[in-house]
């Protein structure tokens, strides 16, 4: 991790450990659904992103962006797209990515809790299977309300990640075996019993819960949107054996500043 990287993270070992994971799952990242493997799926992304978003060319943040696939659609799309993560490696990806396509994108490590950017710098502030992520959403959607212009929008992309059925528990467990015989992958994530406790949508953030964080940061006309049909195309896409890790339902929820 390079010094900018540490600072991020420096004094919050929380974090330090967050971006580990992240950094311990950067190669394989892609392979187990991250990656927007299809034109069909490309095309479903930015149909119901681009429903979402204010008119005209935007300045927009893509905060978690990891390995960079939704600063890629959104730069293409002609806006002009910075992106930050707190794992180095993840973001490496997303730099090589840019780099191949032609892109210019700003990727720089940042905090989604306190990107450091000044009050009212983006038209757009997304991010893609983030919010569970974080040990304290409310405070990422207060940060990203302040780092908004007025009449900015915010875009969140989340989901449901797991159930505790008996069948789903052994479809998962079938699934990480595969991927270890056939890929030699561990894609399972390992976390502290701190950490643990401190992530609350460790299964993901249902879609009241998200309402939830972005109305008690200010924003208003909040939206939620169904992703089923992406879903469906990265089930269609992803080599058998990762399916169980692409989740249960998808969903954008928006709202205005």
């Amino acid at each position: 991790m390079n010094e900018q990287s540490l600072n991020v993270t420096q004094g919050e070992p929380l974090k330090q450990e967050i971006a580990g994971i992240w950094d311990q799952h950067s190669g394989t990242y892609d392979h187990a659904g991250g990656q927007i493997r299809t034109p069909e799926e490309r095309n479903a992304w930015r149909s119901h992103i681009a429903r979402a978003l204010p008119a005209g060319k935007l300045d927009v943040l893509d905060v978690g962006c990891g390995t960079g696939e939704i600063s890629l659609l959104m730069a293409r799309m002609g806006h002009k797209v910075t992106g930050i993560d707190i794992s180095e490696k993840m973001m490496a990806q997303a730099v090589a990515k840019a780099r191949e396509a032609g892109l210019a994108i700003d990727f720089r490590p940042g905090d989604a809790e306190r990107t450091g950017f000044a009050d009212g710098s983006f038209d757009v502030v997304i991010c893609r299977f983030l919010l569970w992520t974080l040990p304290d959403p409310q405070a990422a959607l207060h940060e990203w309300h302040r780092i908004l212009k007025s009449g900015g929008k915010v875009l969140v992309i989340d989901g449901k990640w797991h159930d505790d059925t008996f069948g789903y528990k052994l479809v998962k467990m079938a699934s990480i075996l595969n991927i270890r015989m056939v890929d030699g992958k561990r894609t399972e994530k390992r976390y502290s019993e701190e950490l643990t406790r401190s992530l609350t949508n460790l299964n993901g953030v249902p879609p009241d819960a998200a309402r939830g964080y972005l109305e008690g940061a200010g924003f208003w006309d909040v939206v939620v949107a169904d992703l089923e049909e992406v879903r469906r195309i990265k089930l269609r896409a992803v080599p058998w054996r990762y399916r169980a890790g692409i989740g249960r339902m998808y969903y954008l929820i928006s709202g205005k500043k």
